[in-house]
């Protein structure tokens, strides 16, 4: 048996967001939209990419809100220990 935490997030700003974990998703949880690595997020749109067993996420998000209302997205990574 494998343990894990989820470790959860929230980010206000542009930035680059490290998964470094299993699966892991992007929630936008504000009024502005959010670019991901390329992918427009509305509100309330989530980004989620799943892990089969044994896999580690290693990619870095490319963060960039459109500024035109409130900035919130909620990351939520699930961690292996």
């Amino acid at each position: 048996m494998r343990v894990f935490t989820e470790h959860i997030a929230t980010i206000n700003d542009n930035q680059q967001v490290k998964s470094d974990c299993g699966d892991f998703t992007i929630i936008n949880t504000g009024t502005s939209g959010v670019i991901v690595n390329g992918i427009l997020l509305a509100a309330n749109d989530q980004y989620i990419c799943y892990a089969n067993e044994g896999e580690t996420n290693r990619t870095i998000y490319n963060v960039q809100f459109d500024n035109t209302a409130i900035n919130k997205i909620t990351v939520i990574r699930k961690v292996f220990s």
